[in-house]
C-alpha cells in the first residue's frame, strides 16, 4: 500500500486486520503473521474513513528445509545462506 504525494501528511492513519488471530498490524502498519490463513489488512484516514486501501494477506508455513541441486559445475568456495 502506498500513499500518493498529494495525500495529507498530517492525517492520522488507522490500520486494521480483519482477523488478528491470523495477522496483526501495528499502528505504524507493520504486519505480523500469527497463524496460517488469509485475512484483509485495511488502512484508512482517521478523519476520512471512506478514503482507504486494503490488501489480502496470506500467512503460509515457514520453510524448514531448503534443497539445492547443482549440475556438474564446480561450486567449491561458494557460500549459500538461508535466513
Amino acid at each position: 500500500m502506498a500513499l500518493t504525494d498529494d495525500a495529507p501528511t498530517k492525517t492520522k492513519l488507522v490500520w486494521e486486520s480483519s482477523d488478528s488471530s491470523i495477522a496483526m498490524v501495528s499502528s505504524s502498519g507493520k504486519i505480523t503473521g500469527k497463524s496460517l490463513g488469509r485475512c484483509t489488512i485495511k488502512v484508512y484516514a482517521y478523519d476520512e474513513p471512506l478514503i482507504y486501501s486494503e490488501i489480502t494477506v496470506l500467512v503460509v508455513p515457514q520453510a524448514t528445509k531448503v534443497l539445492i541441486y547443482c549440475d556438474d559445475n564446480d561450486v567449491t568456495g561458494s557460500t549459500l545462506s538461508y535466513d
